[in-house]
């Protein structure tokens, strides 16, 4: 079976300080900023959507415990079941 192409469409991340964290991205890393608020950013490279979202969490920021939250499309859902066994 050929395997099919998955596309990462956006990517979703907690920070305490959105403006200051699309700061980063937009003059450190060329992002274009599309919205910047207090608590919420989205940010763009191309195709792919950063997303930046508050987070009051200390818990997150004591343990600097960061996951980023990830959006593909996959042109066959099928096989996405089948090789979802395989784990990530």
């Amino acid at each position: 079976m050929a395997a099919a192409a998955a596309t990462l469409r956006w990517v979703l991340q907690l920070h305490r300080d959105v403006p200051r964290a699309a700061r980063f991205y937009a003059e450190g890393l060329e992002f274009s900023v599309n919205v910047c608020t207090l608590r919420w950013a989205e940010l763009q490279s191309g195709p792919l959507k950063l997303a930046l979202m508050h987070t009051n969490d200390s818990n997150l920021a004591s343990q600097r415990v960061y996951s980023s939250m990830l959006s593909f499309t996959v042109p066959d859902k099928q096989y996405c079941i089948e090789v979802n066994g395989i784990g990530s």
